[in-house]
Parts: C-alpha cells; sequence; structure tokens
C-alpha cells in the first residue's frame, strides 16, 4: 500500500513539473512574432464556366431497345376493335388454358433425362429442380414463358416459347433441352 502511495506522488510531481513557465516565454515570443505579420489576402474564387445543354434529338431515329429483326409497331397491320382499340394479330399465349406443373420452372433448371416409346407415342421424361420426374409428350407445356413442346426425338426436345415483346405483342422463339449425361 506504501509503494502505491508513493508512486501515486512520484507521478503527480512528474507530471506539475511539466507545466512550469520556463519554457513558455520562446512559444510566447512566437505566437506575438506571428500576430505581428500582415494579414494575406484570400485567393478569389475561381469563375465557372456556364453550362451550355445540348439538344440530342433522335426521336426519328430507331429505338435501340427494338430489335431490327421485327417489324416497328408502325409498320404492323392492324384492325380495330368495336371499342377502337387496335388488335395484335401475331402469336399470343392461351391465358385461359390450366397451367401444367413443369410451368413453374425455367426452362434452364428443367433437366431431360431420356425417352419411353410406348406403341406410335413418344414421351419424354423430365426432372424438374425438386428432383421429381415428370413424363410429357408433344403439345405439352414447360418452362415459364409459355413453352410448348414441338418435337421429342430420342437426344432432343424442341420447345417453342412466346416472349412478350415490350410492345403489347408476344415473339416465337425456338428453344430445347439436350439429353442430359
Amino acid at each position: 500500500m506504501r509503494s502505491l502511495r508513493l508512486l501515486f506522488v512520484s507521478s503527480l510531481l512528474a507530471l506539475s513539473v511539466g507545466c512550469s513557465e520556463e519554457n513558455i516565454a520562446p512559444l510566447q515570443a512566437y505566437i506575438a512574432e506571428v500576430k505581428t505579420r500582415p494579414a494575406q489576402g484570400i485567393e478569389p474564387i475561381k469563375e465557372f464556366k456556364n453550362y451550355q445543354s445540348y439538344a440530342y434529338s433522335v426521336a426519328h431515329l430507331r429505338s435501340p431497345f427494338v430489335s431490327d429483326m421485327q417489324p416497328l409497331e408502325s409498320e404492323l397491320p392492324q384492325q380495330q376493335s368495336a371499342n377502337d382499340e387496335p388488335i395484335y394479330g401475331g402469336p399470343k399465349p392461351d391465358f385461359n388454358r390450366r397451367k401444367e406443373a413443369l410451368e413453374g420452372f425455367p426452362l434452364d433448371t428443367l433437366r431431360y433425362v431420356g425417352s419411353l416409346e410406348q406403341g406410335e407415342q413418344l414421351w419424354a421424361i423430365i426432372v424438374s429442380p425438386d428432383e421429381l420426374v415428370h413424363r410429357v409428350q408433344q403439345g405439352n407445356y414447360l418452362g415459364q414463358n409459355y413453352g410448348k413442346i414441338v418435337a421429342i426425338t430420342e437426344t432432343d426436345l424442341a420447345v417453342s416459347e412466346l416472349i412478350p415483346d415490350g410492345n403489347g405483342g408476344w415473339i416465337e422463339r425456338q428453344a430445347g433441352l439436350s439429353l442430359a449425361e
């Protein structure tokens, strides 16, 4: 206990030595010399150039978001319905039919693992991501883009999908599945 008290008193004495007035004189002289210097002016703020806007008018050109392969909306033959709305004459999905089990999965997550032949009928064996085995035939639907099976071979499954074109219409796209190893 006595050594702890001695340590405390000696550290307090060492700290109080740093507060002595002897070494402050040069510091005070430097501060006085800085205060007597003439003040320097502040640099003026740089002037900014006025913003010149540029009119980029490309309304008459082709949109970069529309494929050149499909005709523009103005080039499509339009029919008028009874309430003066244009009728789209291209392919479109049947929204009234009941969805099949494999339409809940993206096409690239399905695996074509084999085929069965029963009489004249060829069936494809598909494994879904949840590891369930499904038997499908030509005319069944699969994938999330209204994909309809158009052909089945022993090595491939051909699918015709309907993709929205962004203008209220649909584009038919060919896709498929190959036999998984």
